[in-house]
């Protein structure tokens, strides 16, 4: 499994036209998406890259081509710049494009986020990389909610709200209108792991209203993947994955002592806290709880 988080990957799947149009403000066209780890190959001579791209296509805007590069961020880290840069450099020798580069940030910060590297050499420039960052927290939700972009609905929770309850409440009743069952459910589920982010007790309803997390996102999303349905060590990857996604790096002790538990229902009850604690400290705590669990 890749090291992205499943949910985002998935949100990614079924509403990439979306998600493309949103980023770039504009009706664009996918003409092609291409596979991340085809970037480390076909003759791209570099040292290999420990993380793929999130996800990369080749879009037309009218009579213009170029290679759409997004990756999405729970937060900031040091050399982030660095790291779009290599991607730039590995697209661009293969695709012989313009590259596009977006992060899309998760957490809010209230620091400045470096969207550019610079090189000069005594004072003269020789190198200038910069790429867009989208601050999800500073998207005005409402016009979401306003224009009915159900497709867009599973970032409301990490947008700017005023009302966050009732906005989120109407956004998975909106979802609900989905014809396409399957569509349905993979966008309540990923719409419950986002709200987790910051209103763990509205997940919590959501979980209570839908069940989501064990009828679409454990199963059917493993289950894409290429995981058999039910297998404790899928279950124990998207318990991690969803820690990250909330929480960043998720630290080794507690991805070892993850990796212990043993039992299906004890895992089930385990991915629910996953996507309820308001923090790790709060998970680790609940750890201890699991084995109790039968």
């Amino acid at each position: 499994m890749q090291k992205y988080d499943i949910s985002l990957k998935r949100f990614l799947e079924i509403g990439k036209e979306e998600i493309v149009n949103f980023i770039l403000n504009r009706e664009v066209e996918i003409e092609e998406e291409i596979e991340p780890s085809d970037i480390l190959e076909r003759g791209v001579i570099l040292p290999i890259m420990e993380r793929e791209a999130d996800a990369i296509f080749r879009v037309r805007v009218k009579e213009e081509v170029f290679i759409l590069h997004l990756e999405f961020e729970y937060e900031y880290k040091p050399e982030f710049e660095v790291r779009m840069f290599e991607y730039l450099s590995r697209i661009y020798i293969r695709e012989k494009l313009p590259v596009y580069s977006v992060a899309i940030f998760l957490k809010k910060r209230k620091k400045p986020i470096p969207e550019e590297i610079k090189i000069e050499i005594f004072g003269e420039e020789f190198l200038r990389f910069r790429y867009k960052v989208m601050k999800l927290w500073e998207i005005d939700g409402k016009e979401i909610l306003d224009n009915k972009k159900i497709e867009l609905y599973p970032f409301l929770p990490l947008m700017k709200l005023k009302e966050p309850e009732q906005a989120i409440t109407k956004a998975s009743e909106g979802i609900l209108e989905i014809e396409e069952e399957e569509k349905k459910e993979d966008y309540l589920a990923i719409l419950s792991v986002m709200t987790g982010m910051y209103f763990p007790k509205l997940a919590e309803k959501l979980l209570e209203r839908r069940d989501l997390m064990i009828k679409s996102v454990v199963y059917d999303i493993i289950k894409k993947e290429g995981i058999e349905e039910g297998k404790e060590n899928a279950k124990i990857e998207y318990i991690l994955s969803v820690l990250e996604t909330r929480f960043g790096i998720v630290p080794t002790k507690v991805e070892e002592r993850v990796k212990k538990i043993k039992g299906s229902k004890k895992l089930d009850f385990l991915l629910k806290q996953a996507v309820l604690v308001e923090n790790l400290e709060e998970f680790q705590k609940i750890l201890i709880k699991a084995e109790n669990v039968e």
